[in-house]
């Protein structure tokens, strides 16, 4: 009797594409991130049309970015910044020509996770960067004014509590004051109504003397 051995390959680790869209104005920076702490047990690839533009290994050695990784690939002219800590890269001073879909693979201990950023970069002219500077002003204006007056009124309504407070401790005194001065006035009276009671001899001064 013979037996059979089926043998069955696995992949060592699950696999994950992640697609984003990004979108810039021509000249401002566009990050790629990984969103993850990169140790040393994880290569950190960024590819740009097939081609490897950017690595970040346990080995430091073996980083690059731009034409460190490929002679042949000067498009990006040292306009790559790799963080060390988290793997993402940036691209500064971005042109139309960076327009496309950048290829990201994190490698780890069996796993493969990728993310695919399909970067657009707008080009616009400088009086439309300019008025879109402006608008962002504006907003950043108002956003400033709304909080002034919040606290405007967050004041205005302290100072009134206050003054109701104040107004109350002067009404308390007030009333207090004048109770006292009743119940002297009282007192007078009925000293001398007991006075007006004795003779007036030694019997009125002693009722004094009380």
């Amino acid at each position: 009797m013979k037996t059979h051995l089926l043998l069955l390959f696995l992949p060592v680790g699950m696999f994950g594409v992640d697609s984003h869209g990004v979108s810039v104005m021509e000249g401002d920076p566009v990050t790629l991130p990984t969103n993850v702490t990169i140790t040393q047990q994880e290569d950190v690839k960024y590819y740009f049309n097939n081609t490897l533009i950017a690595q970040l290994t346990g080995d430091l050695r073996f980083n690059c970015t731009d034409v460190q990784c490929n002679e042949a690939n000067k498009r990006f002219r040292g306009r790559l910044k790799l963080d060390n800590e988290t793997g993402s890269l940036t691209i500064t001073n971005t042109t139309s020509t960076d327009t496309g879909g950048y290829h990201q693979e994190i490698i780890g201990s069996g796993t493969i996770h990728e993310n695919i950023f399909n970067v657009s970069v707008h080009n616009v002219s400088a009086a439309e960067r300019d008025e879109i500077k402006r608008n962002s002003a504006k907003e950043g204006e108002s956003d400033t004014s709304d909080s002034d007056e919040n606290n405007l009124n967050d004041s205005g309504r302290l100072i009134l509590a206050v003054a109701g407070i104040c107004a109350v401790v002067v009404i308390a005194a007030f009333a207090f004051a004048t109770s006292a001065r009743c119940a002297v006035n009282r007192q007078v009276v009925l000293n001398t109504q007991t006075m007006a009671s004795f003779p007036p001899t030694q019997d009125r001064r002693r009722a004094l003397i009380l």
